[in-house]
């Protein structure tokens, strides 16, 4: 339901009847709208979690961060509107809660070793940490353009331009340095 309508199909008498059952039932398994949109939201991080840990450490820094980075958009180019709820909370009535940061953390802790592996490769005095939040930040910029049009019309096109965005990335966190 939020894949084919958005955010806005996300009621609970619409969820209870896709479900075959009675709003009663979903609010005493969820509590409240935002109880079922956390769920979803752990869902979405365990998902993504999943395939980038899936990902094999190999000797080439460069390599595993650029399949991490794919991880990430496979992930939002396979379930836009659960990459959109992670990304850009399109809820006002949830926040995340201690444990879904758990499972955040995972990710942004992997996010930090596989950049700093990167870095390390690279001979960059930058920090791993500042560069991981910048190669995040750029990263879900390029998605999100992909994701509404905007890196171009024809799947050559956009693998291209995504391609052309990564090199950038990796380019850009090679040239930084320790004081940066």
């Amino acid at each position: 339901m939020l894949q084919a309508d958005g955010p806005a199909s996300l009621s609970a008498r619409r969820v209870s009847e896709a479900a075959g059952t009675s709003t009663g039932a979903l609010y005493e398994f969820f509590g409240d709208k935002a109880g079922l949109v956390r769920a979803l939201y752990s869902e979405s991080l365990a998902l993504l979690d999943a395939r980038q840990a899936a990902i094999p450490t190999t000797a080439d820094a460069e390599r595993d961060l650029v399949e991490w980075l794919a991880a990430t958009r496979r992930f939002a180019l396979d379930q836009p509107m659960l990459y959109q709820l992670m990304s850009s909370r399109p809820f006002a009535e949830f926040d995340p809660s201690k444990d879904d940061s758990e499972i955040a953390g995972s990710i942004y802790r992997r996010g930090v070793t596989t950049v700093g592996r990167y870095l390390a490769q690279v001979q960059s005095t930058a920090r791993p940490r500042l560069a991981a939040e910048l190669v995040v930040a750029t990263h879900r910029g390029l998605i999100d353009a992909e994701l509404t049009g905007r890196l171009g019309r024809s799947p050559t096109s956009r693998e291209r331009k995504y391609r052309l965005g990564v090199l950038l990335i990796l380019d850009g966190i090679s040239a930084m340095t320790a004081d940066a």
